[in-house]
């Protein structure tokens, strides 16, 4: 069986005050592509891949970024699948270290299509 592939595009709108240090009053686009494949009978795994091209007002040298996570999750229940998710991103700033998180949560179905 083929995996699930889904691509996606997101746009970030400069919402935030950047007078306030909230954020760069610029777009930030990123690019991207989920997958996912059923491994076991309660078990699938994922791997998400993405590329962001960060805004860059005047006067700061931030840099466009890749990131990546792969993770998996198993089914507790029909309707519950808790997720485990290793993330890894470029950094925005030179001399900065490479951001790594580790994300977990769950996927909950609230109606059956």
């Amino acid at each position: 069986m083929l995996p699930e592939v889904e691509p996606y595009l997101k746009i970030k709108f400069p919402t935030a005050d950047e007078d306030r240090g909230l954020g760069t009053g610029e777009f930030d686009e990123t690019i991207g592509v989920d997958l996912s494949k059923q491994l076991l009978e309660r078990m699938s795994g994922f791997l998400t891949l993405a590329y962001t091209f960060i805004g860059d007002p005047p006067g700061t040298n931030l840099r466009d970024s890749f990131a990546g996570s792969i993770g998996a999750a198993y089914a507790v229940a029909a309707s519950v699948q808790p997720l485990r998710l290793p993330r890894r991103r470029d950094r925005d700033r030179a001399g900065q270290d490479d951001p790594v998180e580790l994300r977990v949560g769950a996927e909950v179905r609230l109606a059956k299509f």
